[in-house]
């Protein structure tokens, strides 16, 4: 059936869910390899241990899980390359695409990120595992609401987004242009949140010096929670970030959507 004819009756769903059940026999080790390294992960979290160890540990494990959600496109360069049997399968542009991100941007985060993330709310509740330095992470890391959340998120998914248009737009060394893809687009957040915490810091010296505070009066903890604070509130400079990203992963989105539709036609 031709791409035209499909688009003449509409989206499916069930079309789109067909086409996953084709690539799932591929996908379903992927899945479990992350679930046990979460499982791992969620449960290396909760050793009672000295504080430097307990540290290290959470620095190894919010270092690993985003770095195996952002390269989880990967797999699609894994092996043969399929896309001229996928090209053959009746199902949409549209179809596919909703499969592909349902699996990158759903799928994988679920797997990765569920468990470990309820094991620090337990961690944080029990005060015979608690460390002061962890507990200084968690709260960085899990406290702040907000425009910076929504940045976060907004920022994991344009990057595992770009590792799959890499992935799927490459002809060959796909598996090399989509860790490129991954440094590139890590590379860009990196460099918009440099401008945004450097904005956040340099307001907060500002406004100290109007209030007489000298900088020696200030540890290295409390500028750094000042400086997250600031950096989950609205203001121009925040939304301004927040915007760039959100447009760079409709973009990326866009890209996708085209290439995947030229081997559609």
């Amino acid at each position: 059936m031709t791409s035209q004819a499909l688009t003449s009756r509409g989206f499916s769903f069930r079309r789109s869910m067909e086409f996953g059940a084709y690539y799932m026999t591929r996908l379903k080790k992927q899945l479990i390899i992350y679930f046990i390294t979460s499982i791992i992960c969620a449960l290396i979290a909760l050793v009672p241990a000295p504080e430097k160890l307990q540290v290290g540990l959470f620095v190894m494990i919010w270092t690993l899980l985003p770095l195996l959600f952002y390269c989880a496109p990967l797999i699609f360069a894994k092996g043969a390359d399929s896309r001229i049997i996928d090209r053959l399968i009746p199902v949409t542009t549209g179809e596919k695409m909703l499969f592909f991100y349902l699996y990158i941007l759903v799928a994988i985060p679920a797997a990765v990120f569920i468990l470990p993330i309820l094991s620090g709310l337990i961690y944080t509740h029990i005060p015979a595992l608690q460390q002061p330095g962890v507990m200084q992470l968690y709260e960085l890391k899990f406290s702040f609401i907000g425009i910076l959340n929504l940045i976060n998120i907004v920022g994991g998914c344009f990057v595992a987004m770009a590792c799959f248009y890499c992935v799927e737009y490459a002809r060959h060394n796909r598996l090399l242009w989509g860790i490129v893809g991954v440094v590139a687009a890590n590379t860009t957040i990196g460099f918009l949140g440099a401008i945004l915490g450097g904005v956040a810091a340099f307001s907060i010296g500002y406004q100290d010096g109007l209030n007489g505070v000298g900088r020696d009066e200030m540890c290295v903890e409390e500028l750094t929670r000042k400086v997250m604070q600031k950096l989950s509130m609205l203001d121009p400079m925040s939304i301004t970030v927040f915007g760039i990203l959100l447009g760079v992963t409709m973009i990326t989105g866009f890209l996708t959507y085209r290439t995947l539709k030229k081997r559609n036609l």
